[in-house]
């Protein structure tokens, strides 16, 4: 007595329930597409900050009184004047700068640079 595989009882359920099988995926196709109309795409800030949020109070400020083709990047932390942190910012800062369609990068840390190279031709 030789006993079936798995392989060979799934073709036997499949060859046993073939209209079964058709008007399942016909009704899962027809749901499919009946869904697909409630898919949307948005684009905009509201669509990675909530409302409600300092942060997109921030950046809807920012857009209101500095107008043009800028790009804005954000930087949260519990300490903005930590070295660790502007040391992220300065490297981010240089990553960006090395694009030749970027015209000028200016933030914390380019003050901070100018301080530190100031400070240490004085010292």
């Amino acid at each position: 007595m030789r006993t079936a595989g798995p392989g060979e009882t799934l073709g036997k359920i499949i060859k046993g329930n073939s209209y079964f099988i058709v008007l399942a995926a016909a009704l899962l196709l027809l749901m499919a597409i009946a869904n697909a109309q409630h898919v949307r795409m948005a684009t905009g800030i509201e669509t990675l900050v909530f409302k409600d949020t300092q942060l997109y109070k921030d950046i809807d400020y920012y857009n209101k009184h500095f107008e043009g083709t800028t790009f804005l990047v954000l930087i949260t932390t519990d300490n903005v004047y930590d070295p660790a942190v502007l040391d992220a910012m300065q490297r981010l800062d240089s990553q960006i700068r090395t694009n030749p369609k970027v015209a000028n990068v200016t933030g914390l840390q380019s003050f901070a640079g100018m301080v530190r190279s100031s400070t240490s031709r004085g010292a």
